[in-house]
């Protein structure tokens, strides 16, 4: 029998999922309050989309308002969901710039709760079907934030990170992605767009120390004077990379007698500092002598600098010393 008390941890969680639901079909119409006590699931990811597809068939969007953990093994064991006017706005988060603002919850008490049974399925065991609210005619339903599933699906995703992956930024991604689709019902926003972002970064946060390590590997397989090193934080997270080829290590012990440091260039992705080490040969062409990633532009981060630099140098370069470097970016 249903408890109001919780019997472990409960979080809340009042937002939408980033599961993808289905289009409604017109079973829901067999269905009431009876027939749904009791229904079971797999999941309650299937039980989120179940109510997701009912709310879209009556005119309602939905979202997950809390689960309950057992205390001993952190284990999820009841979820709730309710309609998206459950409840009421906080005061305290709303801007108080004399401008008005659009109530959107109304304390509707609509929700489905589903509970783990010891077979390992999830059964409704509270169902309250009744809104203080109109509901929404069937062809503005769509509109609620639970049934725009667009940039839920795979094919945003990969999208919206392809387009990333390339420097576009997000605004830019936004109005690409909304022109390919061409719907004008379930857009990307900017928002959307920036959360598919952060996720993918996050994805791949401590991975960046292997992609260095594959790009230059075989590079040092075949150049026996490539050099380049890395700079990591104590999670073993990237912070740094310097390197420098066999030509450009040559170019120096050559032409080596000016050297110009930048930090003026960012890159795209991530905004880490690009610092090129550079010259001028006897064709007064521009070289390159070594380049470098910068988490930051510190004194220790150019000190760990300079120091591979010098040591990138074949040791053949007596006149630089890591001190005369210093002296000159003091001095601008």
């Amino acid at each position: 029998m249903w408890s109001t008390q919780p019997l472990g941890e409960v979080n809340d969680i009042d937002n939408d999922d980033d599961e993808n639901e289905t289009e409604p079909t017109n079973a829901f119409t067999q269905y009431d309050r009876c027939s749904i006590i009791g229904k079971k699931f797999n999941s309650s990811d299937d039980a989120y989309t179940f109510y997701n597809e009912y709310g879209l068939f009556k005119g309602f969007g939905i979202r997950r308002h809390y689960y309950n953990k057992h205390t001993a093994t952190n284990e999820i064991y009841r979820q709730v969901f309710v309609c998206n006017k459950q409840g009421y706005k906080n005061a305290k988060r709303m801007k108080n710039d004399g401008k008005p603002r659009c109530i959107k919850r109304t304390g509707c008490k609509a929700t489905l709760q589903v509970t783990l049974s010891t077979l390992g399925t999830w059964v409704v065991d509270k169902f309250l079907d009744d809104h203080n609210h109109p509901l929404d005619d069937p062809s503005r339903a769509p509109q609620q934030w639970s049934h725009k599933v667009f940039h839920r699906t795979k094919e945003c995703r990969d999208l919206v990170t392809l387009l990333s992956k390339t420097g576009v930024r997000p605004s830019e991604i936004t109005k690409i992605v909304n022109v390919y689709k061409g719907d004008q019902d379930d857009k990307l926003t900017r928002v959307q767009c920036s959360s598919i972002i952060n996720g993918e970064r996050k994805t791949n946060l401590g991975k960046e120390c292997h992609g260095i390590i594959m790009h230059f590997q075989p590079k040092a397989a075949t150049d026996k004077d490539c050099y380049f090193a890395m700079d990591l934080n104590a999670d073993g997270t990237f912070r740094s990379v310097f390197w420098a080829d066999g030509r450009s290590r040559s170019s120096f012990n050559q032409f080596g007698d000016v050297v110009v440091f930048d930090v003026t260039y960012k890159t795209n992705k991530f905004s880490l500092p690009f610092a090129p080490f550079v010259g001028v040969n006897h064709h007064n062409q521009t070289i390159l002598f070594g380049g470098a990633l910068l988490e930051n532009e510190t004194e220790s981060t150019f000190t760990w600098l300079f120091e591979h630099f010098l040591k990138s140098c074949f040791g053949t370069s007596s006149t630089i010393t890591y001190s005369s470097i210093v002296i000159v970016l003091e001095d601008g």
